[in-house]
């Protein structure tokens, strides 16, 4: 982005703002407990030494830069309590501002996040175009110029709710360390949601659950099972978001073929098929999705997905769909939007029980319509 007549990577710029935001937060809240002004520092170096010692230690482990909010947090929760006993603060209080502090960081930075185009949603019919110029800065290639549900804006949104309900909890002199209970619980129920819309395609998952949202689950069980305790100030919805998180775990089951991993195979896959020379060429995901290419003059082609025979395909390797004499008959195609014009190229796609024919003019055009007609 272009600020003065110079250009600034956005997620930095975010990144200072969010930083200048959550220290006024924290001198603004400090002040409301009668704290000083260097009590203040205090605590903003604690936080700042917990986040570097994450950094490092990630550096350490696995041999790169790697900046996931997440070890951040868990750095947080674990080395801020211990800096602060030692430092002689009380605690829970001091963790109170500390947290509302870094999640003022968060709600702004992911507004660099959609600027810089990461940690972006799914492909969708509504939502934000990356350019070549993404690309060159890091963007994924393949999903250049298709439209990403905007995620960053919901997280925005979201965090920056649950900073104003913290906030009012302190200034409302709750009792001690209830702030970072809203924050801790609030935030790892929002975020193990917007768990299933996440377009980034490298987190592994482990029975269908992503290693983000098994993450999410330990830190909210940790902090729910010191409450009865009484290390942590009780809140029976607590206990109530925990249950439900486990549950989710334990019992959904999202659909294999809309998770990330699985659409960055598609859009890869979809991406050559731009190229795709008159003769059909057939590729097949890792879920046995066949996508293929070839030229067609059709006038009026509407995309479609048809319920196949048992998954047969003839015998260059297409699928034989309700549409097609000798599959079986009957099933109800599900329809998708644009028609093309005569001479289109198109592709076609089988998985499993399903076939669909989408246009392949373009990427974006082909990829959405291929998800839409999966969804």
């Amino acid at each position: 982005m272009r600020l003065g007549g110079r250009s600034w990577p956005a997620y930095g710029v975010f990144g200072v703002l969010g930083f200048a935001a959550g220290v006024a937060l924290v001198f603004v809240l400090a002040h409301h407990q009668g704290r000083s002004a260097g009590n203040a520092v205090v605590l903003v170096a604690v936080s700042l030494a917990a986040s570097y010692a994450v950094t490092l230690l990630t550096k350490v482990l696995t041999g790169g830069d790697s900046h996931r909010y997440l070890h951040h947090q868990l750095g947080l929760l674990v080395i801020v309590p211990g800096a602060l006993w030692l430092a002689g603060e009380p605690v829970l209080s001091s963790l109170d501002i500390v947290l509302m502090g870094q999640s003022t960081v968060l709600a702004i930075g992911r507004l660099g996040c959609l600027m810089a185009g990461c940690c972006h949603g799914k492909p969708a019919r509504w939502g934000v175009r990356y350019r070549d110029a993404h690309v060159q800065r890091g963007f994924a290639r393949e999903l250049a110029h298709v439209r990403l549900f905007p995620l960053q804006l919901v997280e925005f949104a979201a965090v920056l709710a649950l900073v104003a309900a913290g906030s009012a909890l302190i200034l409302g002199d709750a009792a001690a360390g209830s702030a970072a209970g809203v924050y801790v619980v609030g935030y790892g129920v929002v975020r193990f949601g917007l768990e299933y819309h996440r377009g980034d395609h490298t987190r592994p998952f482990l029975r269908g659950v992503s290693n983000v949202q098994w993450t999410i689950l330990a830190i909210v069980g940790a902090w729910v099972s010191l409450e009865p305790a009484g290390v942590l100030p009780l809140a029976w919805w607590h206990v109530a978001a925990f249950a439900a998180l486990a549950a989710a775990a334990a019992f959904a089951r999202p659909r294999r073929e809309l998770q990330a991993p699985h659409l960055h195979e598609v859009a890869v896959l979809v991406r050559e098929l731009d190229a795709v020379p008159a003769d059909l060429r057939v590729h097949t995901t890792s879920l046995g999705l066949d996508l293929g290419g070839h030229a067609r003059p059709r006038r009026h082609h509407r995309p479609s997905l048809q319920p196949l025979a048992g998954g047969r395909r003839d015998e260059r390797g297409r699928g034989r769909g309700a549409g097609d004499p000798r599959g079986a008959p009957g099933g109800r195609a599900a329809r998708a939007g644009s028609r093309r014009a005569r001479g289109v190229p198109r592709a076609v796609a089988g998985c499993s029980a399903l076939t669909a024919t989408v246009p392949a003019m373009d990427t974006e055009a082909t990829f959405n319509s291929l998800v839409g007609d999966l969804d």
